[in-house]
């Protein structure tokens, strides 16, 4: 009917997200890993993609390829917008025993990503990337673009809910196959259980410290009853 329930029904996909993407993935293996891949920047998802989309964590040291699969290096970071769009993966390239690797940005309408979520391709050769030095000497605070984060400079922040409570502290971010942020996953406390709130229309505020939410608790237990009930 509204803006907030088209949210919720698209998070309450997330919550299968949540509760099964580590069993789903489990069973797919590494079968289809090269041929699974899809250009997801692209809007052309993978279809053993489990759930609504997936996790941010999920590519953290994922491996990298270049575009005849030789192996360049592993991601580093995921940028991301203060309206939660992926706009880059920082890739650490070099070989084991570097000093010095090279870090640089590659847009993710660039990116493709294996079906498990551990393996990404890139459409540049390997003997090129000596060449990328974005992040020079390992300098990896260096400044982004304004209202651009680094998804680790996003874990820990608070998710704040319209009414100015807290929701809980960032763990994870959910994302669209085409890298939109869908849904935030956070905990109340050390011992909470892992909550998934709806994050189509979430801002980053840098200055507040987290995630701004227009939903209420209520709404999210709407969508957790929901989700409940649908077995």
């Amino acid at each position: 009917m509204t803006r907030l329930t088209k949210a919720l029904a698209a998070a309450a996909l997330v919550l299968s997200l949540v509760t099964g993407t580590n069993a789903a993935a489990a069973d797919r293996g590494a079968k289809g890993q090269e041929e699974g891949s899809a250009r997801v920047g692209a809007g052309a998802p993978d279809q053993n993609r489990a759930g609504a989309g997936w996790r941010a964590s999920d590519l953290m040291s994922a491996k990298v390829y270049g575009r005849g699969q030789e192996p360049i290096g592993e991601v580093n970071n995921v940028i991301v917008d203060r309206r939660g769009t992926v706009k880059a993966l920082i890739i650490e390239a070099g070989t084991d025993g570097d000093l010095s690797p090279n870090l640089f940005r590659v847009p993710w309408s660039e990116v493709r990503v294996g079906s498990a979520h551990d393996r990404v391709t890139l459409p540049i050769d390997a003997d090129s990337v000596a060449s990328r030095t974005d992040f020079v000497d390992e300098k990896l605070d260096k400044p982004l673009d304004a209202g651009d984060n680094r998804f680790t400079e996003l874990t820990g922040t608070f998710v704040t809910l319209k009414d100015g409570s807290r929701y809980g502290t960032v763990e994870d971010l959910v994302f669209s196959p085409e890298g939109r942020l869908t849904a935030v996953l956070a905990r109340e406390g050390p011992d909470s259980s892992l909550n998934s709130a709806p994050a189509t229309d979430a801002v980053f505020d840098r200055h507040a410290g987290g995630w701004k939410l227009p939903f209420s608790r209520e709404d999210i237990t709407v969508l957790q009853q929901s989700e409940g009930g649908g077995g």
